[in-house]
């Protein structure tokens, strides 16, 4: 009976910690990359200038806010939904 009870215990805890490898930080070098490309998308998809990037959010809600300036003079701002880490 304490077998069971102590063997429950330490599985409850384990699933209770939050995994390591899931609430590690991003690689910088890879989250640059992916600006970059989200950058190139856009700059591609208006024919415009870059004017300014940056990620905005947190988590799941994260984003490129990517500020344009386009052939026709307008600035746009843009946001390309960061792409899921896995």
């Amino acid at each position: 009976m304490r077998t069971t009870a102590l063997a429950c215990l330490i599985l409850a805890t384990l699933l209770a910690t939050p995994d390591r490898a899931a609430s590690a930080p991003p690689d910088p070098e890879k989250q640059r990359n992916e600006l970059r490309a989200a950058m190139d998308r856009v700059r591609r998809e208006t024919g415009g200038r870059i004017l300014s990037a940056q990620v905005v959010g947190r988590g799941s809600r994260s984003a490129y806010r990517i500020k344009v300036l386009t052939p026709s003079g307008q600035v746009r701002v843009i946001q390309v939904p960061v792409e899921k880490q896995r």
